[in-house]
């Protein structure tokens, strides 16, 4: 039976288990360490700087909602119309909103490259769709479908009026000038009495 030589002192500094000290490797070490700090500084640069919005970029995503969901409505319940005067009014509107909307939408996808893009063919929003169901069912789409568009239309023209300051691009400003006279023009029909 052997035992350990538990009296027996070792010199200082010698360890059978140490391994040698490779300077190479240690430079490689502090290199790896410098790159992943970088690259962790950079994806938090991109990060912190790409969530904020260009400016005039929400005013113009409102006003391109506003008018989708007027053109989705026109779209959807020009059909569904029985009077005259009305069918007119909304055949207008639809002419006006669909040339618009093609126009400030491609503008915005152009000048603002979203992530996410607006259809070209745009769908009513659910409060819209809910209110002029019953109004079909009770027969008074008629009147009813103005006080729906009427918002929408007013609330797509305030954006583009403060979103037009914004932009510099000549071609641009006349867009949303054209778009903001359309609105106009759309309000004054949807506020002509039946």
């Amino acid at each position: 039976m052997n035992l350990p030589n538990l009296g027996v002192k070792k010199p200082l500094g010698t360890n059978d288990y140490m391994v040698q000290h490779d300077p190479a490797a240690e430079k490689k070490k502090k290199i790896l360490y410098g790159a992943g700090i970088g690259a962790v500084l950079i994806a938090l640069l991109l990060v912190l700087t790409s969530s904020k919005p260009q400016p005039g970029q929400p005013q113009m995503q409102a006003a391109l909602q506003s008018t989708a969901d007027a053109l989705g409505i026109t779209l959807d319940y020009t059909s569904k119309l029985t009077y005259a005067p009305t069918e007119d009014d909304v055949a207008l509107t639809q002419t006006l909103l669909r040339g618009n909307y093609q126009a400030l939408n491609t503008m915005y996808n152009k000048a603002f490259k979203p992530n996410k893009m607006f259809p070209p063919t745009p769908k009513s929003d659910k409060a819209s769709v809910a209110k002029l169901d019953e109004s079909v069912r009770n027969n008074t789409i008629d009147n009813d479908i103005s006080t729906v568009l009427l918002p929408k239309i007013v609330s797509a023209e305030q954006n583009l009026e403060k979103a037009k300051p914004l932009f510099t691009n000549k071609d641009s400003v006349q867009k949303i000038q054209t778009g903001i006279d359309a609105m106009k023009s759309i309000e004054k029909t949807l506020n002509q009495p039946v």
